[in-house]
Formats: structure tokens, C-alpha cells, sequence
């Protein structure tokens, strides 16, 4: 974070632009980016958030560098892991379901593809933070708030995700005659019974609030300083 003026000089000039465009553009004087490249003084959070719209990159760059070659080409090989785990994930899937409308159709028990879906839903939290990997190495980047609200997002997207497991499992229990009512009684639990019944009828909803709120708190996540590593 003490190199910030060297950041923003390499960034500018990465971008091919000079002091004086980059002051067009932010409608201040030259003198004002010269200061801020020779540490002379320091940017506010208004003008750092300006900055890194204009350079076209994440206020993490200009606060801690932009990332080295290896280190893009690490991210984006992890995109590209999660990528081909959620193709794993969706093909598997895939295959169990008909295993599981077979059952559904043998037994005429629904609980198979309940339990599946539930046990499928978390790949969707997988997916967005895959997305917002992907974001950040494009430039994106939330303004960083208080950490408990990056702790908020991340209990938000494990409720969302895990939401239908207990009924779905109570439900497997009383299929296989192991339990007698035990998916009822998770029904009759008034918020929760009313959160399964809306995720059920509004699947796509569901899944894309998963998606979001953990790309939301993986996009809110800070970058490692490079002075402390």
C-alpha cells in the first residue's frame, strides 16, 4: 500500500495514457497525478475509486499493485478448475436424476430427486464464486465494506445453499421408513417451512440468490497486500 503512486504509474502507463489525459478525465490539474505518482500526497476513496474507473481496474491494483503474469495465469487456471468441476457436477447430476426419476417411477416415492436437488443447489454458490474469479481478473471489484459485511454474504449464500438439506433428508428418512413424519415436522417450522416451499415453486430464484451472494462475498473479499507476503 506504500508504493500507491508507483501503482498508478504503471497501470497509467500500462494503458498508454499520460498525465495530462488521465487529469483530463478525472478533471484535475497534472500536477495533481504527478503528486500522487511521486507520493507527494494520496488519493481520497472518492478519487482512488475515479482512478481505478478510469485506468480500468480493481482499487485493490492501485492500493497493492496489479497482479504479475504468474499470478493471472494461476487465477485464471482456477477458473478454469471450477469451471470443469461444475461441468463434472452437472453431468453427474445429470446421470442421478434419471436414476432417481427411475426409482420415483418404480416406488412412486418422490423424495430421490428432492434429495438430489438439495444436495445439487450448493454447486450454484461453486458457480459465483467461479464468476466472480472470473470478474476480478476482468478488472471488477466492490468497493471493500466493514468485514461484517462480507460475514453477512457468507452466512447469507450457506443458508441459501443448504436451505432445502434438512427437509430433503428428513423427507429420504420417512421414504425409507427409518422416521415417521420428520419431513412434516420441518414443513410445520413456520420461516422455514415457508423458505422451502417458495424455493421449491421458484427454483430459478433460488438458485440465482445462491449465485449471487457468493459472488457478491467472494467479490468483496480484499487482496492479499504484497508488502506483507
Amino acid at each position: 500500500m506504500r508504493d500507491i503512486g508507483k501503482n498508478i504509474r504503471e497501470i497509467r502507463q500500462r494503458k498508454n495514457l499520460t498525465q495530462d489525459q488521465l487529469a483530463q478525465r478525472l478533471f484535475v490539474t497534472r500536477q495533481t497525478i504527478s503528486n500522487y505518482e511521486t507520493g507527494r500526497s494520496r488519493p481520497d476513496i472518492e478519487t482512488l475509486l475515479a482512478l481505478a474507473r478510469e485506468l480500468g481496474c480493481a482499487p485493490d491494483h492501485l492500493l497493492y499493485g496489479p497482479p504479475g503474469r504468474e499470478e493471472r495465469r494461476a487465477a485464471w487456471l482456477q477458473v478454469m478448475a471450477g469451471v470443469v468441476a461444475l461441468a463434472a457436477l452437472a453431468a453427474a447430476g445429470m446421470v442421478l436424476r434419471r436414476q432417481a426419476l427411475a426409482w420415483q417411477a418404480l416406488h412412486y416415492q418422490p423424495w430421490p430427486t428432492a434429495l438430489l436437488g438439495a444436495v445439487l443447489v450448493p454447486a450454484w454458490l461453486l458457480a459465483g464464486v467461479v464468476l466472480a474469479k472470473a470478474l476480478r481478473l476482468c478488472g471488477l471489484s466492490l468497493t471493500r465494506p466493514e468485514k461484517r459485511v462480507r460475514q453477512a454474504f457468507a452466512v447469507l449464500a450457506l443458508v441459501l445453499g443448504l436451505l432445502n438439506l434438512p427437509w430433503a433428508a428428513a423427507a429420504a428418512l420417512d421414504g425409507l421408513g427409518l422416521t415417521a413424519g420428520a419431513a412434516g415436522w420441518f414443513s410445520g417450522i413456520p420461516l422455514y417451512g415457508a423458505a422451502v416451499r417458495l424455493a421449491a415453486r421458484f427454483p430459478a430464484l433460488h438458485w440465482g440468490l445462491c449465485l449471487a451472494a457468493a459472488a457478491a462475498w467472494e467479490l468483496l473479499r480484499p487482496c492479499k497486500e504484497k508488502n506483507a507476503q
